[in-house]
C-alpha cells in the first residue's frame, strides 16, 4: 500500500522496527519463554520442595479470566485461614478462581497434595493434574457434586 507524505511515496509495508526497539522486543520474548519454561517445570514437579517454589511470578493475570490475585502477604493469610478452618493439614480445601491462594496453600502445606484443589477457567494450571479443576466462571453455579462431598472448605 502507497500513499503520500510531502510528494514522496511511503510502503506502508516496508515499516521497521528500530535496532533497539527490535532487542527490546526479543529480551521480552526471551523472559517470557524463561517464565513459561520456569512455570511448567514448577508445576510438573512431584517432590514438596519444587512444587511448594510455584509462586504466582510464573504467571501474569488474564484480566479477561475473572481471576481473583492476591499479594503475597494477603494470599498467605487466606490460605492460613482456610488450612484452619478445613481443619488443618488434614482437611481439603478447593480454591475458585483465585489462582494466587491456591499457590500459597501449596507453599504452606505441600503435603495437602491432592487435598486441595484448583477450580479455574485458565487452563495453563492444567498441568496441576488431578489438583486441577476445569471451572466456567460464566456458569458459576455448575459445579460438579462431587466436590461437596471431596473438600472441607470451598473458597470463592
Amino acid at each position: 500500500m502507497s500513499t503520500t507524505n510531502g510528494g514522496e511515496e511511503e510502503d506502508a509495508d516496508s515499516l521497521t522496527l528500530s535496532a533497539s526497539t527490535f532487542a527490546a522486543l526479543n529480551e521480552f520474548y526471551q523472559e517470557q519463554e524463561e517464565r513459561d519454561r520456569q512455570r511448567e517445570e514448577i508445576l510438573l514437579a512431584k517432590d514438596e520442595d519444587t512444587s511448594a517454589a510455584a509462586t504466582i511470578d510464573y504467571f501474569s493475570e488474564d484480566w479477561q479470566l475473572s481471576q481473583f490475585w492476591y499479594d503475597d502477604a494477603t494470599a498467605e493469610v487466606l490460605a492460613r485461614e482456610c488450612l484452619r478452618a478445613a481443619g488443618g493439614e488434614g482437611g481439603r480445601v478447593a480454591c475458585v478462581s483465585c489462582p494466587t491462594l491456591f499457590l500459597a496453600l501449596r507453599k504452606l502445606c505441600p503435603q495437602l497434595g491432592e487435598r486441595a484443589r484448583l477450580f479455574e477457567f485458565d487452563k495453563r494450571f492444567a498441568k496441576l493434574g488431578g489438583q486441577f479443576v476445569f471451572y466456567d466462571y460464566k456458569s458459576p453455579l455448575d459445579i460438579p457434586r462431587f466436590v461437596y462431598m471431596l473438600v472441607s472448605y470451598l473458597l470463592f
